[in-house]
């Protein structure tokens, strides 16, 4: 059962950002080609839907960690978020995806940040019920093609490190309350 660990690296008024996710494709021999076109049509392009147009997606870069030979393959994107004209409210503010396992223990779940997020749609650093209704659904989106039973063949899980542990995600939801992002100025500490 191939494992993959998935960066997906961007771009926000000049910061780039990425988030680390791990996948199985069960029993089948995937590369991480195939892996790479499968993100880019089936997850990048459900998480630009709710973005403002300042954050661009640049990377995918899918590695081989099972055993066997390593590959890596790196995809270049060029996608930006789906909602011109609607302002950002800071560069470090992101929503956190949370991931579930149903397995108790932090070693069992994860989150991922999203940047992007728009202005109007948080108010005092929580979502306003609108748009954390619009994070939900593009969450239950991305479980349909990529949990139990993932209709795209790729299964997100928790990879456990330092303890050999791959956990498939039962549940992705949106936390109502607004996190930080930590992101790197592009050309400084080169």
């Amino acid at each position: 059962m191939p494992i993959f660990e998935v960066t997906f690296a961007g771009q926000m008024y000049g910061q780039t950002w990425n988030n680390v996710c791990h996948f199985n494709s069960g029993e089948g021999a995937v590369s991480p080609q195939e892996v790479a076109a499968v993100l880019n049509s089936e997850w990048v392009d459900q998480m630009k839907t709710f973005q403002t147009n300042d954050v661009k997606w640049f990377t995918i870069q899918v590695k081989k960690i099972s055993a066997g030979p390593q590959e890596q393959f790196t995809l270049a994107i060029n996608k930006f978020g789906g909602q011109a004209g609607e302002p950002q409210s800071n560069t470090f503010v992101a929503g956190v995806i949370q991931k579930h396992t149903g397995l108790a223990g932090r070693k069992f779940r994860g989150r991922i940040y999203v940047p992007g997020i728009r202005r109007g749609g948080t108010s005092l650093g929580i979502f306003q019920d609108f748009e954390l209704t619009n994070w939900n659904n593009i969450c239950g989106q991305l479980m349909t093609r990529f949990c139990d039973p993932a209709s795209t063949g790729l299964r997100l899980i928790i990879h456990g490190e330092g303890e050999s542990h791959d956990t498939p995600v039962v549940q992705l939801a949106m936390r109502p309350i607004i996190g930080v992002m930590r992101t790197r100025n592009i050309g400084v500490g080169n």
